[in-house]
């Protein structure tokens, strides 16, 4: 099939300008993104009246946070793991067998040392999903 040189001149890259309202230009000099703004606005102070108390000076981000506390008082589970999460940071999620296992081995007997023995040796065992540990003298 012939291809048509309209839709050849259609690949060709468009050339920078800022005349050029296909292209752009980016964004404005002197235009401020939404996080300073936000950031802005949230450190306004102004006066609140929040479980029947009223404060002076306290800033929107204030108020966010003692409604949010509030909230996980209140038993919001969302809103409790959002505050722990600020104050002691988010927990890693790891698998416990992808950690290292530890054993001292001078705290089994003979017989007990033999007896894990016997169980990793026979892998048919469906109870056996010991991986690999390192032993600690």
């Amino acid at each position: 099939m012939p291809i048509h040189p309209n839709s050849l001149a259609n690949l060709k890259p468009i050339p920078y300008s800022k005349e050029n309202p296909a292209v752009g230009g980016g964004r404005k000099i002197g235009s401020r993104n939404r996080k300073n703004i936000v950031r802005e606005w949230l450190d306004v102070a102004s006066k609140a009246e929040l479980d029947g108390k009223e404060y002076a000076n306290i800033t929107q981000a204030d108020k966010l946070v003692l409604s949010m506390i509030r909230e996980a008082n209140n038993g919001n589970v969302a809103a409790f793991n959002t505050l722990m999460d600020s104050v002691f940071g988010k927990v890693p999620n790891v698998s416990v067998t992808e950690q290292p296992v530890k054993y001292n081995m001078a705290a089994y007997s003979t017989e007990q040392l033999e007896a894990m023995a016997a169980i990793l040796a026979n892998p048919a065992n469906p109870d056996n999903n010991i991986q690999e540990a390192e032993v600690v003298e």
